[in-house]
C-alpha cells in the first residue's frame, strides 16, 4: 500500500500535476491558446524571454522547444547587428552562401539581350556590389533575370517608338517635299558629309539628330545653299525634281529643234532629252 502511494507521488511534478497532463486552465483556454497575461504564471527570471512573446499556444511552444533542442551541437552563426564588425558580417554572408569572390557570380550577357546595350565593366561593377552586400549566387541570378527581362521590354519599346517616329517623319517629309524627297535627302546628307570632321563624327550626328525633322530640314537647306554657292553637282544627283525634269523634257520635245530632223540643233535636242531621262532615272534611284 505504501509503495503504491510512493509511486503515485513520483508521477507528479513539483507543481503538483501528474506528468504528461496539459497545463492548467489558468494558462490555456478551451481553444488551446494561451490566455492573456499567461506569462505571469512563469518564474519571474524567465517570463521576459522573447521566445514566449512568439508563443501563441501550448503546442506551438512545445514545438519551438523541441526544435531548439535539435539545434544543440549543430553549427550556428550569430546574426549581426549594427554594432557587428566586418568579420562577423563576413561569416554571416559565407553561411548564407555568398561566394568567395564576385567573379564567381559569373555574370554573362543573356543570349537574347542586345549586345550594344551590354557592358562587361558595368556587369563586373554590379557583381562587386552584390558581393559587398552578401548575396549568394541564386539571389544574384534571380535579380539579374528580372532586371534583364524588364530592361529588354524597355529597349524593345524604345525601338518600336523610334521606328514609328521615323515612319511618321518620312511620311511628313514625303508630303512636304513631294517628288523632291530624294534630292532633298541628298542635300541633307551632303551638308552632314561636308560639315563632319570625320566618319565617326558623321555617325554621331546621324545617331543624335537623324530622326529630328528640324535637323533634317536644316541640313537639307544648308546642303542646297552649299550646292548653289559652290556649283557642286555630284554625278547622278540632279538638282531638279522629277516633275521639273518631265516639264523640261516636254518643253524640248515640243520645240522645232527636236521636231524637225533637218534642224541644225536637232542632234543637240535629242541629246538633251536623253540626258534629262538619265537625270530622272538617277534621281529615282539615288541613294539616301
Amino acid at each position: 500500500m505504501d509503495d503504491n502511494v510512493n509511486n503515485d507521488q513520483g508521477q507528479q511534478d513539483q507543481g503538483g500535476q501528474p506528468q504528461g497532463t496539459p497545463p492548467p486552465a489558468a494558462i490555456v483556454g478551451a481553444d488551446g491558446k494561451f490566455r492573456e497575461n499567461w506569462r505571469e504564471a512563469l518564474p519571474e527570471d524567465i517570463r521576459g524571454e522573447k521566445v514566449f512573446e512568439r508563443a501563441k499556444d501550448w503546442e506551438g511552444l512545445m514545438r519551438t522547444t523541441a526544435s531548439a533542442q535539435r539545434m544543440v551541437g549543430m553549427d550556428k552563426i550569430a546574426i549581426p547587428n549594427a554594432e557587428s564588425g566586418d568579420d562577423v558580417w563576413d561569416a554571416y554572408y559565407r553561411a548564407g552562401g555568398r561566394p568567395e569572390t564576385a567573379a564567381e557570380y559569373n555574370i554573362q550577357r543573356p543570349e537574347q539581350f542586345p549586345e550594344d546595350h551590354w557592358s562587361d565593366e558595368r556587369a563586373n561593377a554590379f557583381g562587386e556590389i552584390f558581393h559587398k552586400i552578401g548575396l549568394n549566387k541564386k539571389q544574384v541570378d534571380t535579380i539579374l533575370a528580372a532586371y534583364h527581362e524588364d530592361l529588354g521590354r524597355q529597349i524593345t519599346g524604345r525601338q518600336d517608338a523610334e521606328r514609328l517616329e521615323l515612319e511618321k517623319l518620312q511620311g511628313d517629309l514625303t508630303a512636304k517635299w513631294g517628288n523632291q524627297f530624294e534630292s532633298k535627302k541628298h542635300q541633307g546628307n551632303l551638308a552632314i558629309e561636308r560639315g563632319a570632321e570625320d566618319a565617326e563624327h558623321k555617325q554621331r550626328l546621324v545617331e543624335k539628330y537623324g530622326n529630328d525633322p528640324d535637323f533634317i530640314l536644316f541640313a537639307s537647306n544648308l546642303g542646297a545653299k552649299y550646292m548653289e554657292a559652290s556649283g557642286y553637282k555630284p554625278q547622278g544627283a540632279p538638282t531638279m525634281s522629277t516633275s521639273e525634269i518631265d516639264a523640261k523634257i516636254s518643253e524640248v520635245m515640243s520645240g522645232e529643234a527636236f521636231m524637225q530632223r533637218n534642224h541644225p540643233q536637232h542632234k543637240l535636242a535629242i541629246e538633251r532629252v536623253s540626258q534629262l531621262h538619265k537625270d530622272k532615272a538617277a534621281l529615282a534611284g539615288q541613294p539616301g
